[in-house]
């Protein structure tokens, strides 16, 4: 929806993992999907600022619509 909607970029908030007994599995998850089908919408993620989540969100930036094709 995001890339549809023109957004230029996304919080999105995974937690640490803190609370599961393997460890973090949104982040990881969510790092994958960039990766492969995401790399679509996605042109960069990074790790976001310590005051936005810090380890426990990244920030996503969206290709241009013009870009993309879907």
């Amino acid at each position: 929806n995001a890339w549809r909607q023109g957004h230029l970029r996304v919080l999105v908030v995974t937690g640490k993992g803190h609370n599961s007994t393997h460890g973090p599995v949104i982040r990881p998850t969510v790092e994958t999907w960039i990766q492969s089908e995401g790399a679509t919408y996605i042109e960069a993620y990074s790790e976001a600022a310590r005051e936005q989540g810090g380890r426990g969100a990244l920030i996503l930036e969206i290709r241009s619509r013009r870009a993309g094709k879907p």
